[in-house]
């Protein structure tokens, strides 16, 4: 998988990414492949992190979330195309 370490706007129905907007582009997700918690570095006071392998018809991408005081942001951690 390619490091690629940018925002990403992603849309959720359930708890569950149904769909990552990325450079312009609308990857519906067919299936989550894992997710799971990092606790973050606890002596840097980091937040812990939610991640998710998602697969999508052009890319398998793994996205995580943090929470912050107005809701999350998302990232795009890394990507399979």
């Amino acid at each position: 998988m390619r490091v690629v370490s940018e925002p990403v706007q992603v849309q959720v129905r359930g708890g569950t990414p149904q769909a990552l907007l990325w450079r312009s582009r609308r990857y519906a997700v067919r299936s989550v492949l894992d997710e799971w918690r990092a606790a973050g570095r606890w002596w840097l006071h980091e937040a812990p992190r939610d991640y998710w392998l998602l697969d999508t018809p052009a890319l398998t991408a793994e996205v995580y979330r943090t929470r912050t005081q107005t809701g999350f942001t998302w990232m795009l951690s890394r990507i399979a195309d």
